[in-house]
């Protein structure tokens, strides 16, 4: 038997991240369901809370824009954050208040590199990878490129083999977050969808502030001098247990 679910079907480690974790909280196969069809699905973290409808049912996702609109019929276990919540129950949805990302969960199935080898690690949105491929010299010593296309569990351990992060992912930074490791948003110019609001979202949900975004979108600010100035944050408040007692298919 396969638990239903419905991602966004792309190369990105944060999109993947959702079938990854469903499998091994529940215990058995995912199948991909897609989002129109009438079978009863699950939707897991993402920003596509406005994709639910009365065949799904959803546990972690948000929204990427605060205007995004809702559907009040879909059963809601938990969103990414008190921002998503507040959004959509202005469509009448019912949200109950259990905060949490599912990818800060990952400690609890796979354990973080032996050694941190690098002073900084980058994050790049899939969007911005062009960019970096074209202007970084990936060989410094002290800096780790990662690259958000490859398979979870290798974006994880490169990640968490990092002292601190820089991303312009969010994802990059939920999964820093979720092993204790300092992180800070940035961008390098690269068009991702929304209007920034799920950034704020997760940092809210786990009692850290929320900071500008520090723009480093030439090669002169891909200096490790510039790096110093984006502010770094670990989680202060999260409570994975509560994530994990809502969630409609764990095994038991």
């Amino acid at each position: 038997m396969a638990l239903n679910l419905y991602w966004c079907l792309s190369p990105n480690f944060g999109d993947a991240l959702s079938p990854w974790l469903a499998a091994r909280i529940s215990g058995v196969q995912v199948a991909y369901v897609p989002p129109k069809s009438r079978v009863k699905k699950y939707l897991v973290g993402g920003s596509m809370l406005n994709h639910a409808d009365d065949c799904m049912e959803v546990w972690g996702s948000g929204l990427a824009s605060i205007d995004d609109q809702c559907s009040a019929v879909a059963k809601v276990y938990a969103v990414r954050g008190p921002l998503s919540q507040w959004a959509a129950r202005r469509y009448r949805m019912e949200v109950p208040s259990v905060y949490g990302d599912p990818a800060l969960l990952l400690p609890r199935f796979l354990p973080r590199a032996k050694k941190q080898s690098y002073k900084f690690g980058l994050v790049p949105h899939y969007m911005d990878l062009q960019f970096l491929v074209s202007s970084w010299d990936f060989k410094h010593p002290d800096v780790l490129v990662i690259d958000p296309l490859q398979r979870p569990e290798d974006v994880v351990e490169q990640i968490t083999s990092c002292e601190k992060i820089l991303s312009s992912s969010l994802h990059g930074l939920i999964v820093a977050g979720a092993y204790g490791i300092p992180a800070g948003r940035i961008t390098f110019g690269g068009e991702i969808g929304g209007d920034g609001m799920k950034f704020a979202d997760y940092a809210i949900s786990v009692g850290m502030p929320v900071e500008d975004v520090v723009k480093l979108d030439t090669i002169d600010c891909l200096k490790l001098k510039h790096f110093d100035s984006v502010r770094l944050h670990t989680p202060r408040a999260f409570d994975g247990d509560a994530l994990l007692e809502v969630c409609p298919f764990r095994k038991k």
